[in-house]
């Protein structure tokens, strides 16, 4: 767990620390990001696919790998997170910590087509506190979860509830780190506001895996949001278990402890 939690942390002072704030604004620092990621996949072994496209007169990169799973399955787990930063944050939590757990799982699970099972978006998964009070959540909610910050969620829209129980079942099976689930309309802050909307809105299943942003992180799109901010062991502990739970859903054994 040690050496996973010394790379996890290695990836967000890389893109956070190194690189820093990234966007069209700042083409550079964006393409450097991109590099970087494709490098340290390359590295794993991968063939990376970019699927490029121009915003704002930046040419921008969607990068791909492919790792099949069960011989007996045509249909694919999807897993994602973005590399871009708001104006004036270096993005340690959002979401140099996504891109780094997507690189490890990439690591530990070592066709393209339509037929997607899942797809998983990695959203701000390196923010953890102990104290209570730690936590806030949209009105209502607060009655039915824990008021501290010390757990990962699972959160999809009302349509993708299945996809969302299978994966966060899969995760309490291979982790005793504590996890919630929240199957919501998408109109409730924070609930869309991730990668996995423009899949919902194509018909498909979608969950963000978050620590909550905003509820839970001080620092959320501040410049404060450095990498010596995040709780690596507890971001290994949640990379691990999602690495074991993705295993499950494409039908083969991973492990994350080399």
């Amino acid at each position: 767990m040690h050496a996973l939690e010394e790379r996890l942390r290695r990836h967000v002072r890389a893109l956070a620390g190194e690189i820093g704030e990234r966007h069209v604004w700042r083409p550079q620092a964006l393409h450097a990001a991109a590099d970087y990621i494709r490098g340290e996949l390359e590295t794993l072994g991968f063939a990376v696919a970019a699927q490029t496209y121009d915003a704002y007169g930046v040419r921008c990169e969607n990068l791909e790998v492919t790792i099949p799973g069960s011989s007996l399955a045509s249909e694919i787990v999807l897993a994602g997170a973005h590399y871009d930063t708001v104006e004036g944050s270096p993005g340690a939590d959002d979401n140099a910590s996504g891109i780094a757990g997507l690189i490890e799982i990439a690591r530990a699970a070592r066709q393209r087509g339509d037929d997607i099972r899942v797809m998983l978006s990695l959203e701000m998964v390196g923010c953890y506190a102990d104290e209570p009070g730690s936590q806030a959540y949209p009105p209502f909610l607060k009655w039915f979860y824990p008021d501290r910050g010390n757990f990962i969620a699972f959160v999809s829209n009302l349509r993708s509830r299945r996809a969302l129980a299978e994966l966060t079942r899969a995760f309490r099976a291979h982790s005793g780190f504590p996890a919630e689930r929240l199957a919501s309309p998408a109109f409730v802050p924070g609930v869309s506001w991730s990668d996995q909307l423009s899949f919902w809105r194509a018909g498909y299943p979608g969950v963000m895996v978050t620590d909550t942003a905003f509820y839970r992180y001080a620092h959320y799109h501040q410049a404060t949001d450095t990498p010596e901010r995040l709780r690596y062991p507890e971001m290994a502990r949640v990379v691990e278990g999602l690495a074991r739970a993705l295993g499950v859903l494409a039908g083969r054994a991973v492990s994350t402890s080399s």
